[in-house]
């Protein structure tokens, strides 16, 4: 499902970003993704919260999300890395694609160019 957002056939693999749909996908995983995904979702929300940057929050929260994955793998006894690794590289791959599909953001927001939301900038606009 993600791979078929970000590069979907029918648009000349030219799709979206996979963030939500990335986050979507990893909630059904109870409990390890689930857990992981809320949060990521919850970094989200603090990161748009404040900045009101879409693509700075979906990029830290990707960020968080393996992040918090080995968190709670070392904290939890009853998550073995030695066992659950596939699911650590998987949570690794998605945050790397959704960063990389994230590129042309990057650039814009060190340029002062990425648009906030809700902010004044579209309010006068």
């Amino acid at each position: 499902a993600i791979l078929g957002h970000m590069f979907p056939v029918y648009l000349r693999f030219r799709g979206g970003k996979g963030v939500a749909t990335s986050l979507g996908v990893v909630m059904g995983v109870w409990p390890y993704f689930t857990v992981t995904g809320l949060i990521s979702l919850g970094v989200w929300l603090m990161i748009w919260g404040t900045m009101r940057v879409v693509s700075v929050a979906s990029i830290l929260g990707a960020l968080a999300f393996p992040i918090g994955f080995c968190v709670l793998v070392t904290i939890i006894e009853a998550w073995v890395l030695a066992q659950l690794w596939p699911l650590a590289v998987f949570c690794t791959l998605v945050a790397g694609m959704v960063i990389l599909r994230h590129r042309s953001n990057i650039v814009r927001f060190f340029k002062g160019q990425e648009p906030q939301t809700g902010g004044q900038s579209e309010k006068t606009s």
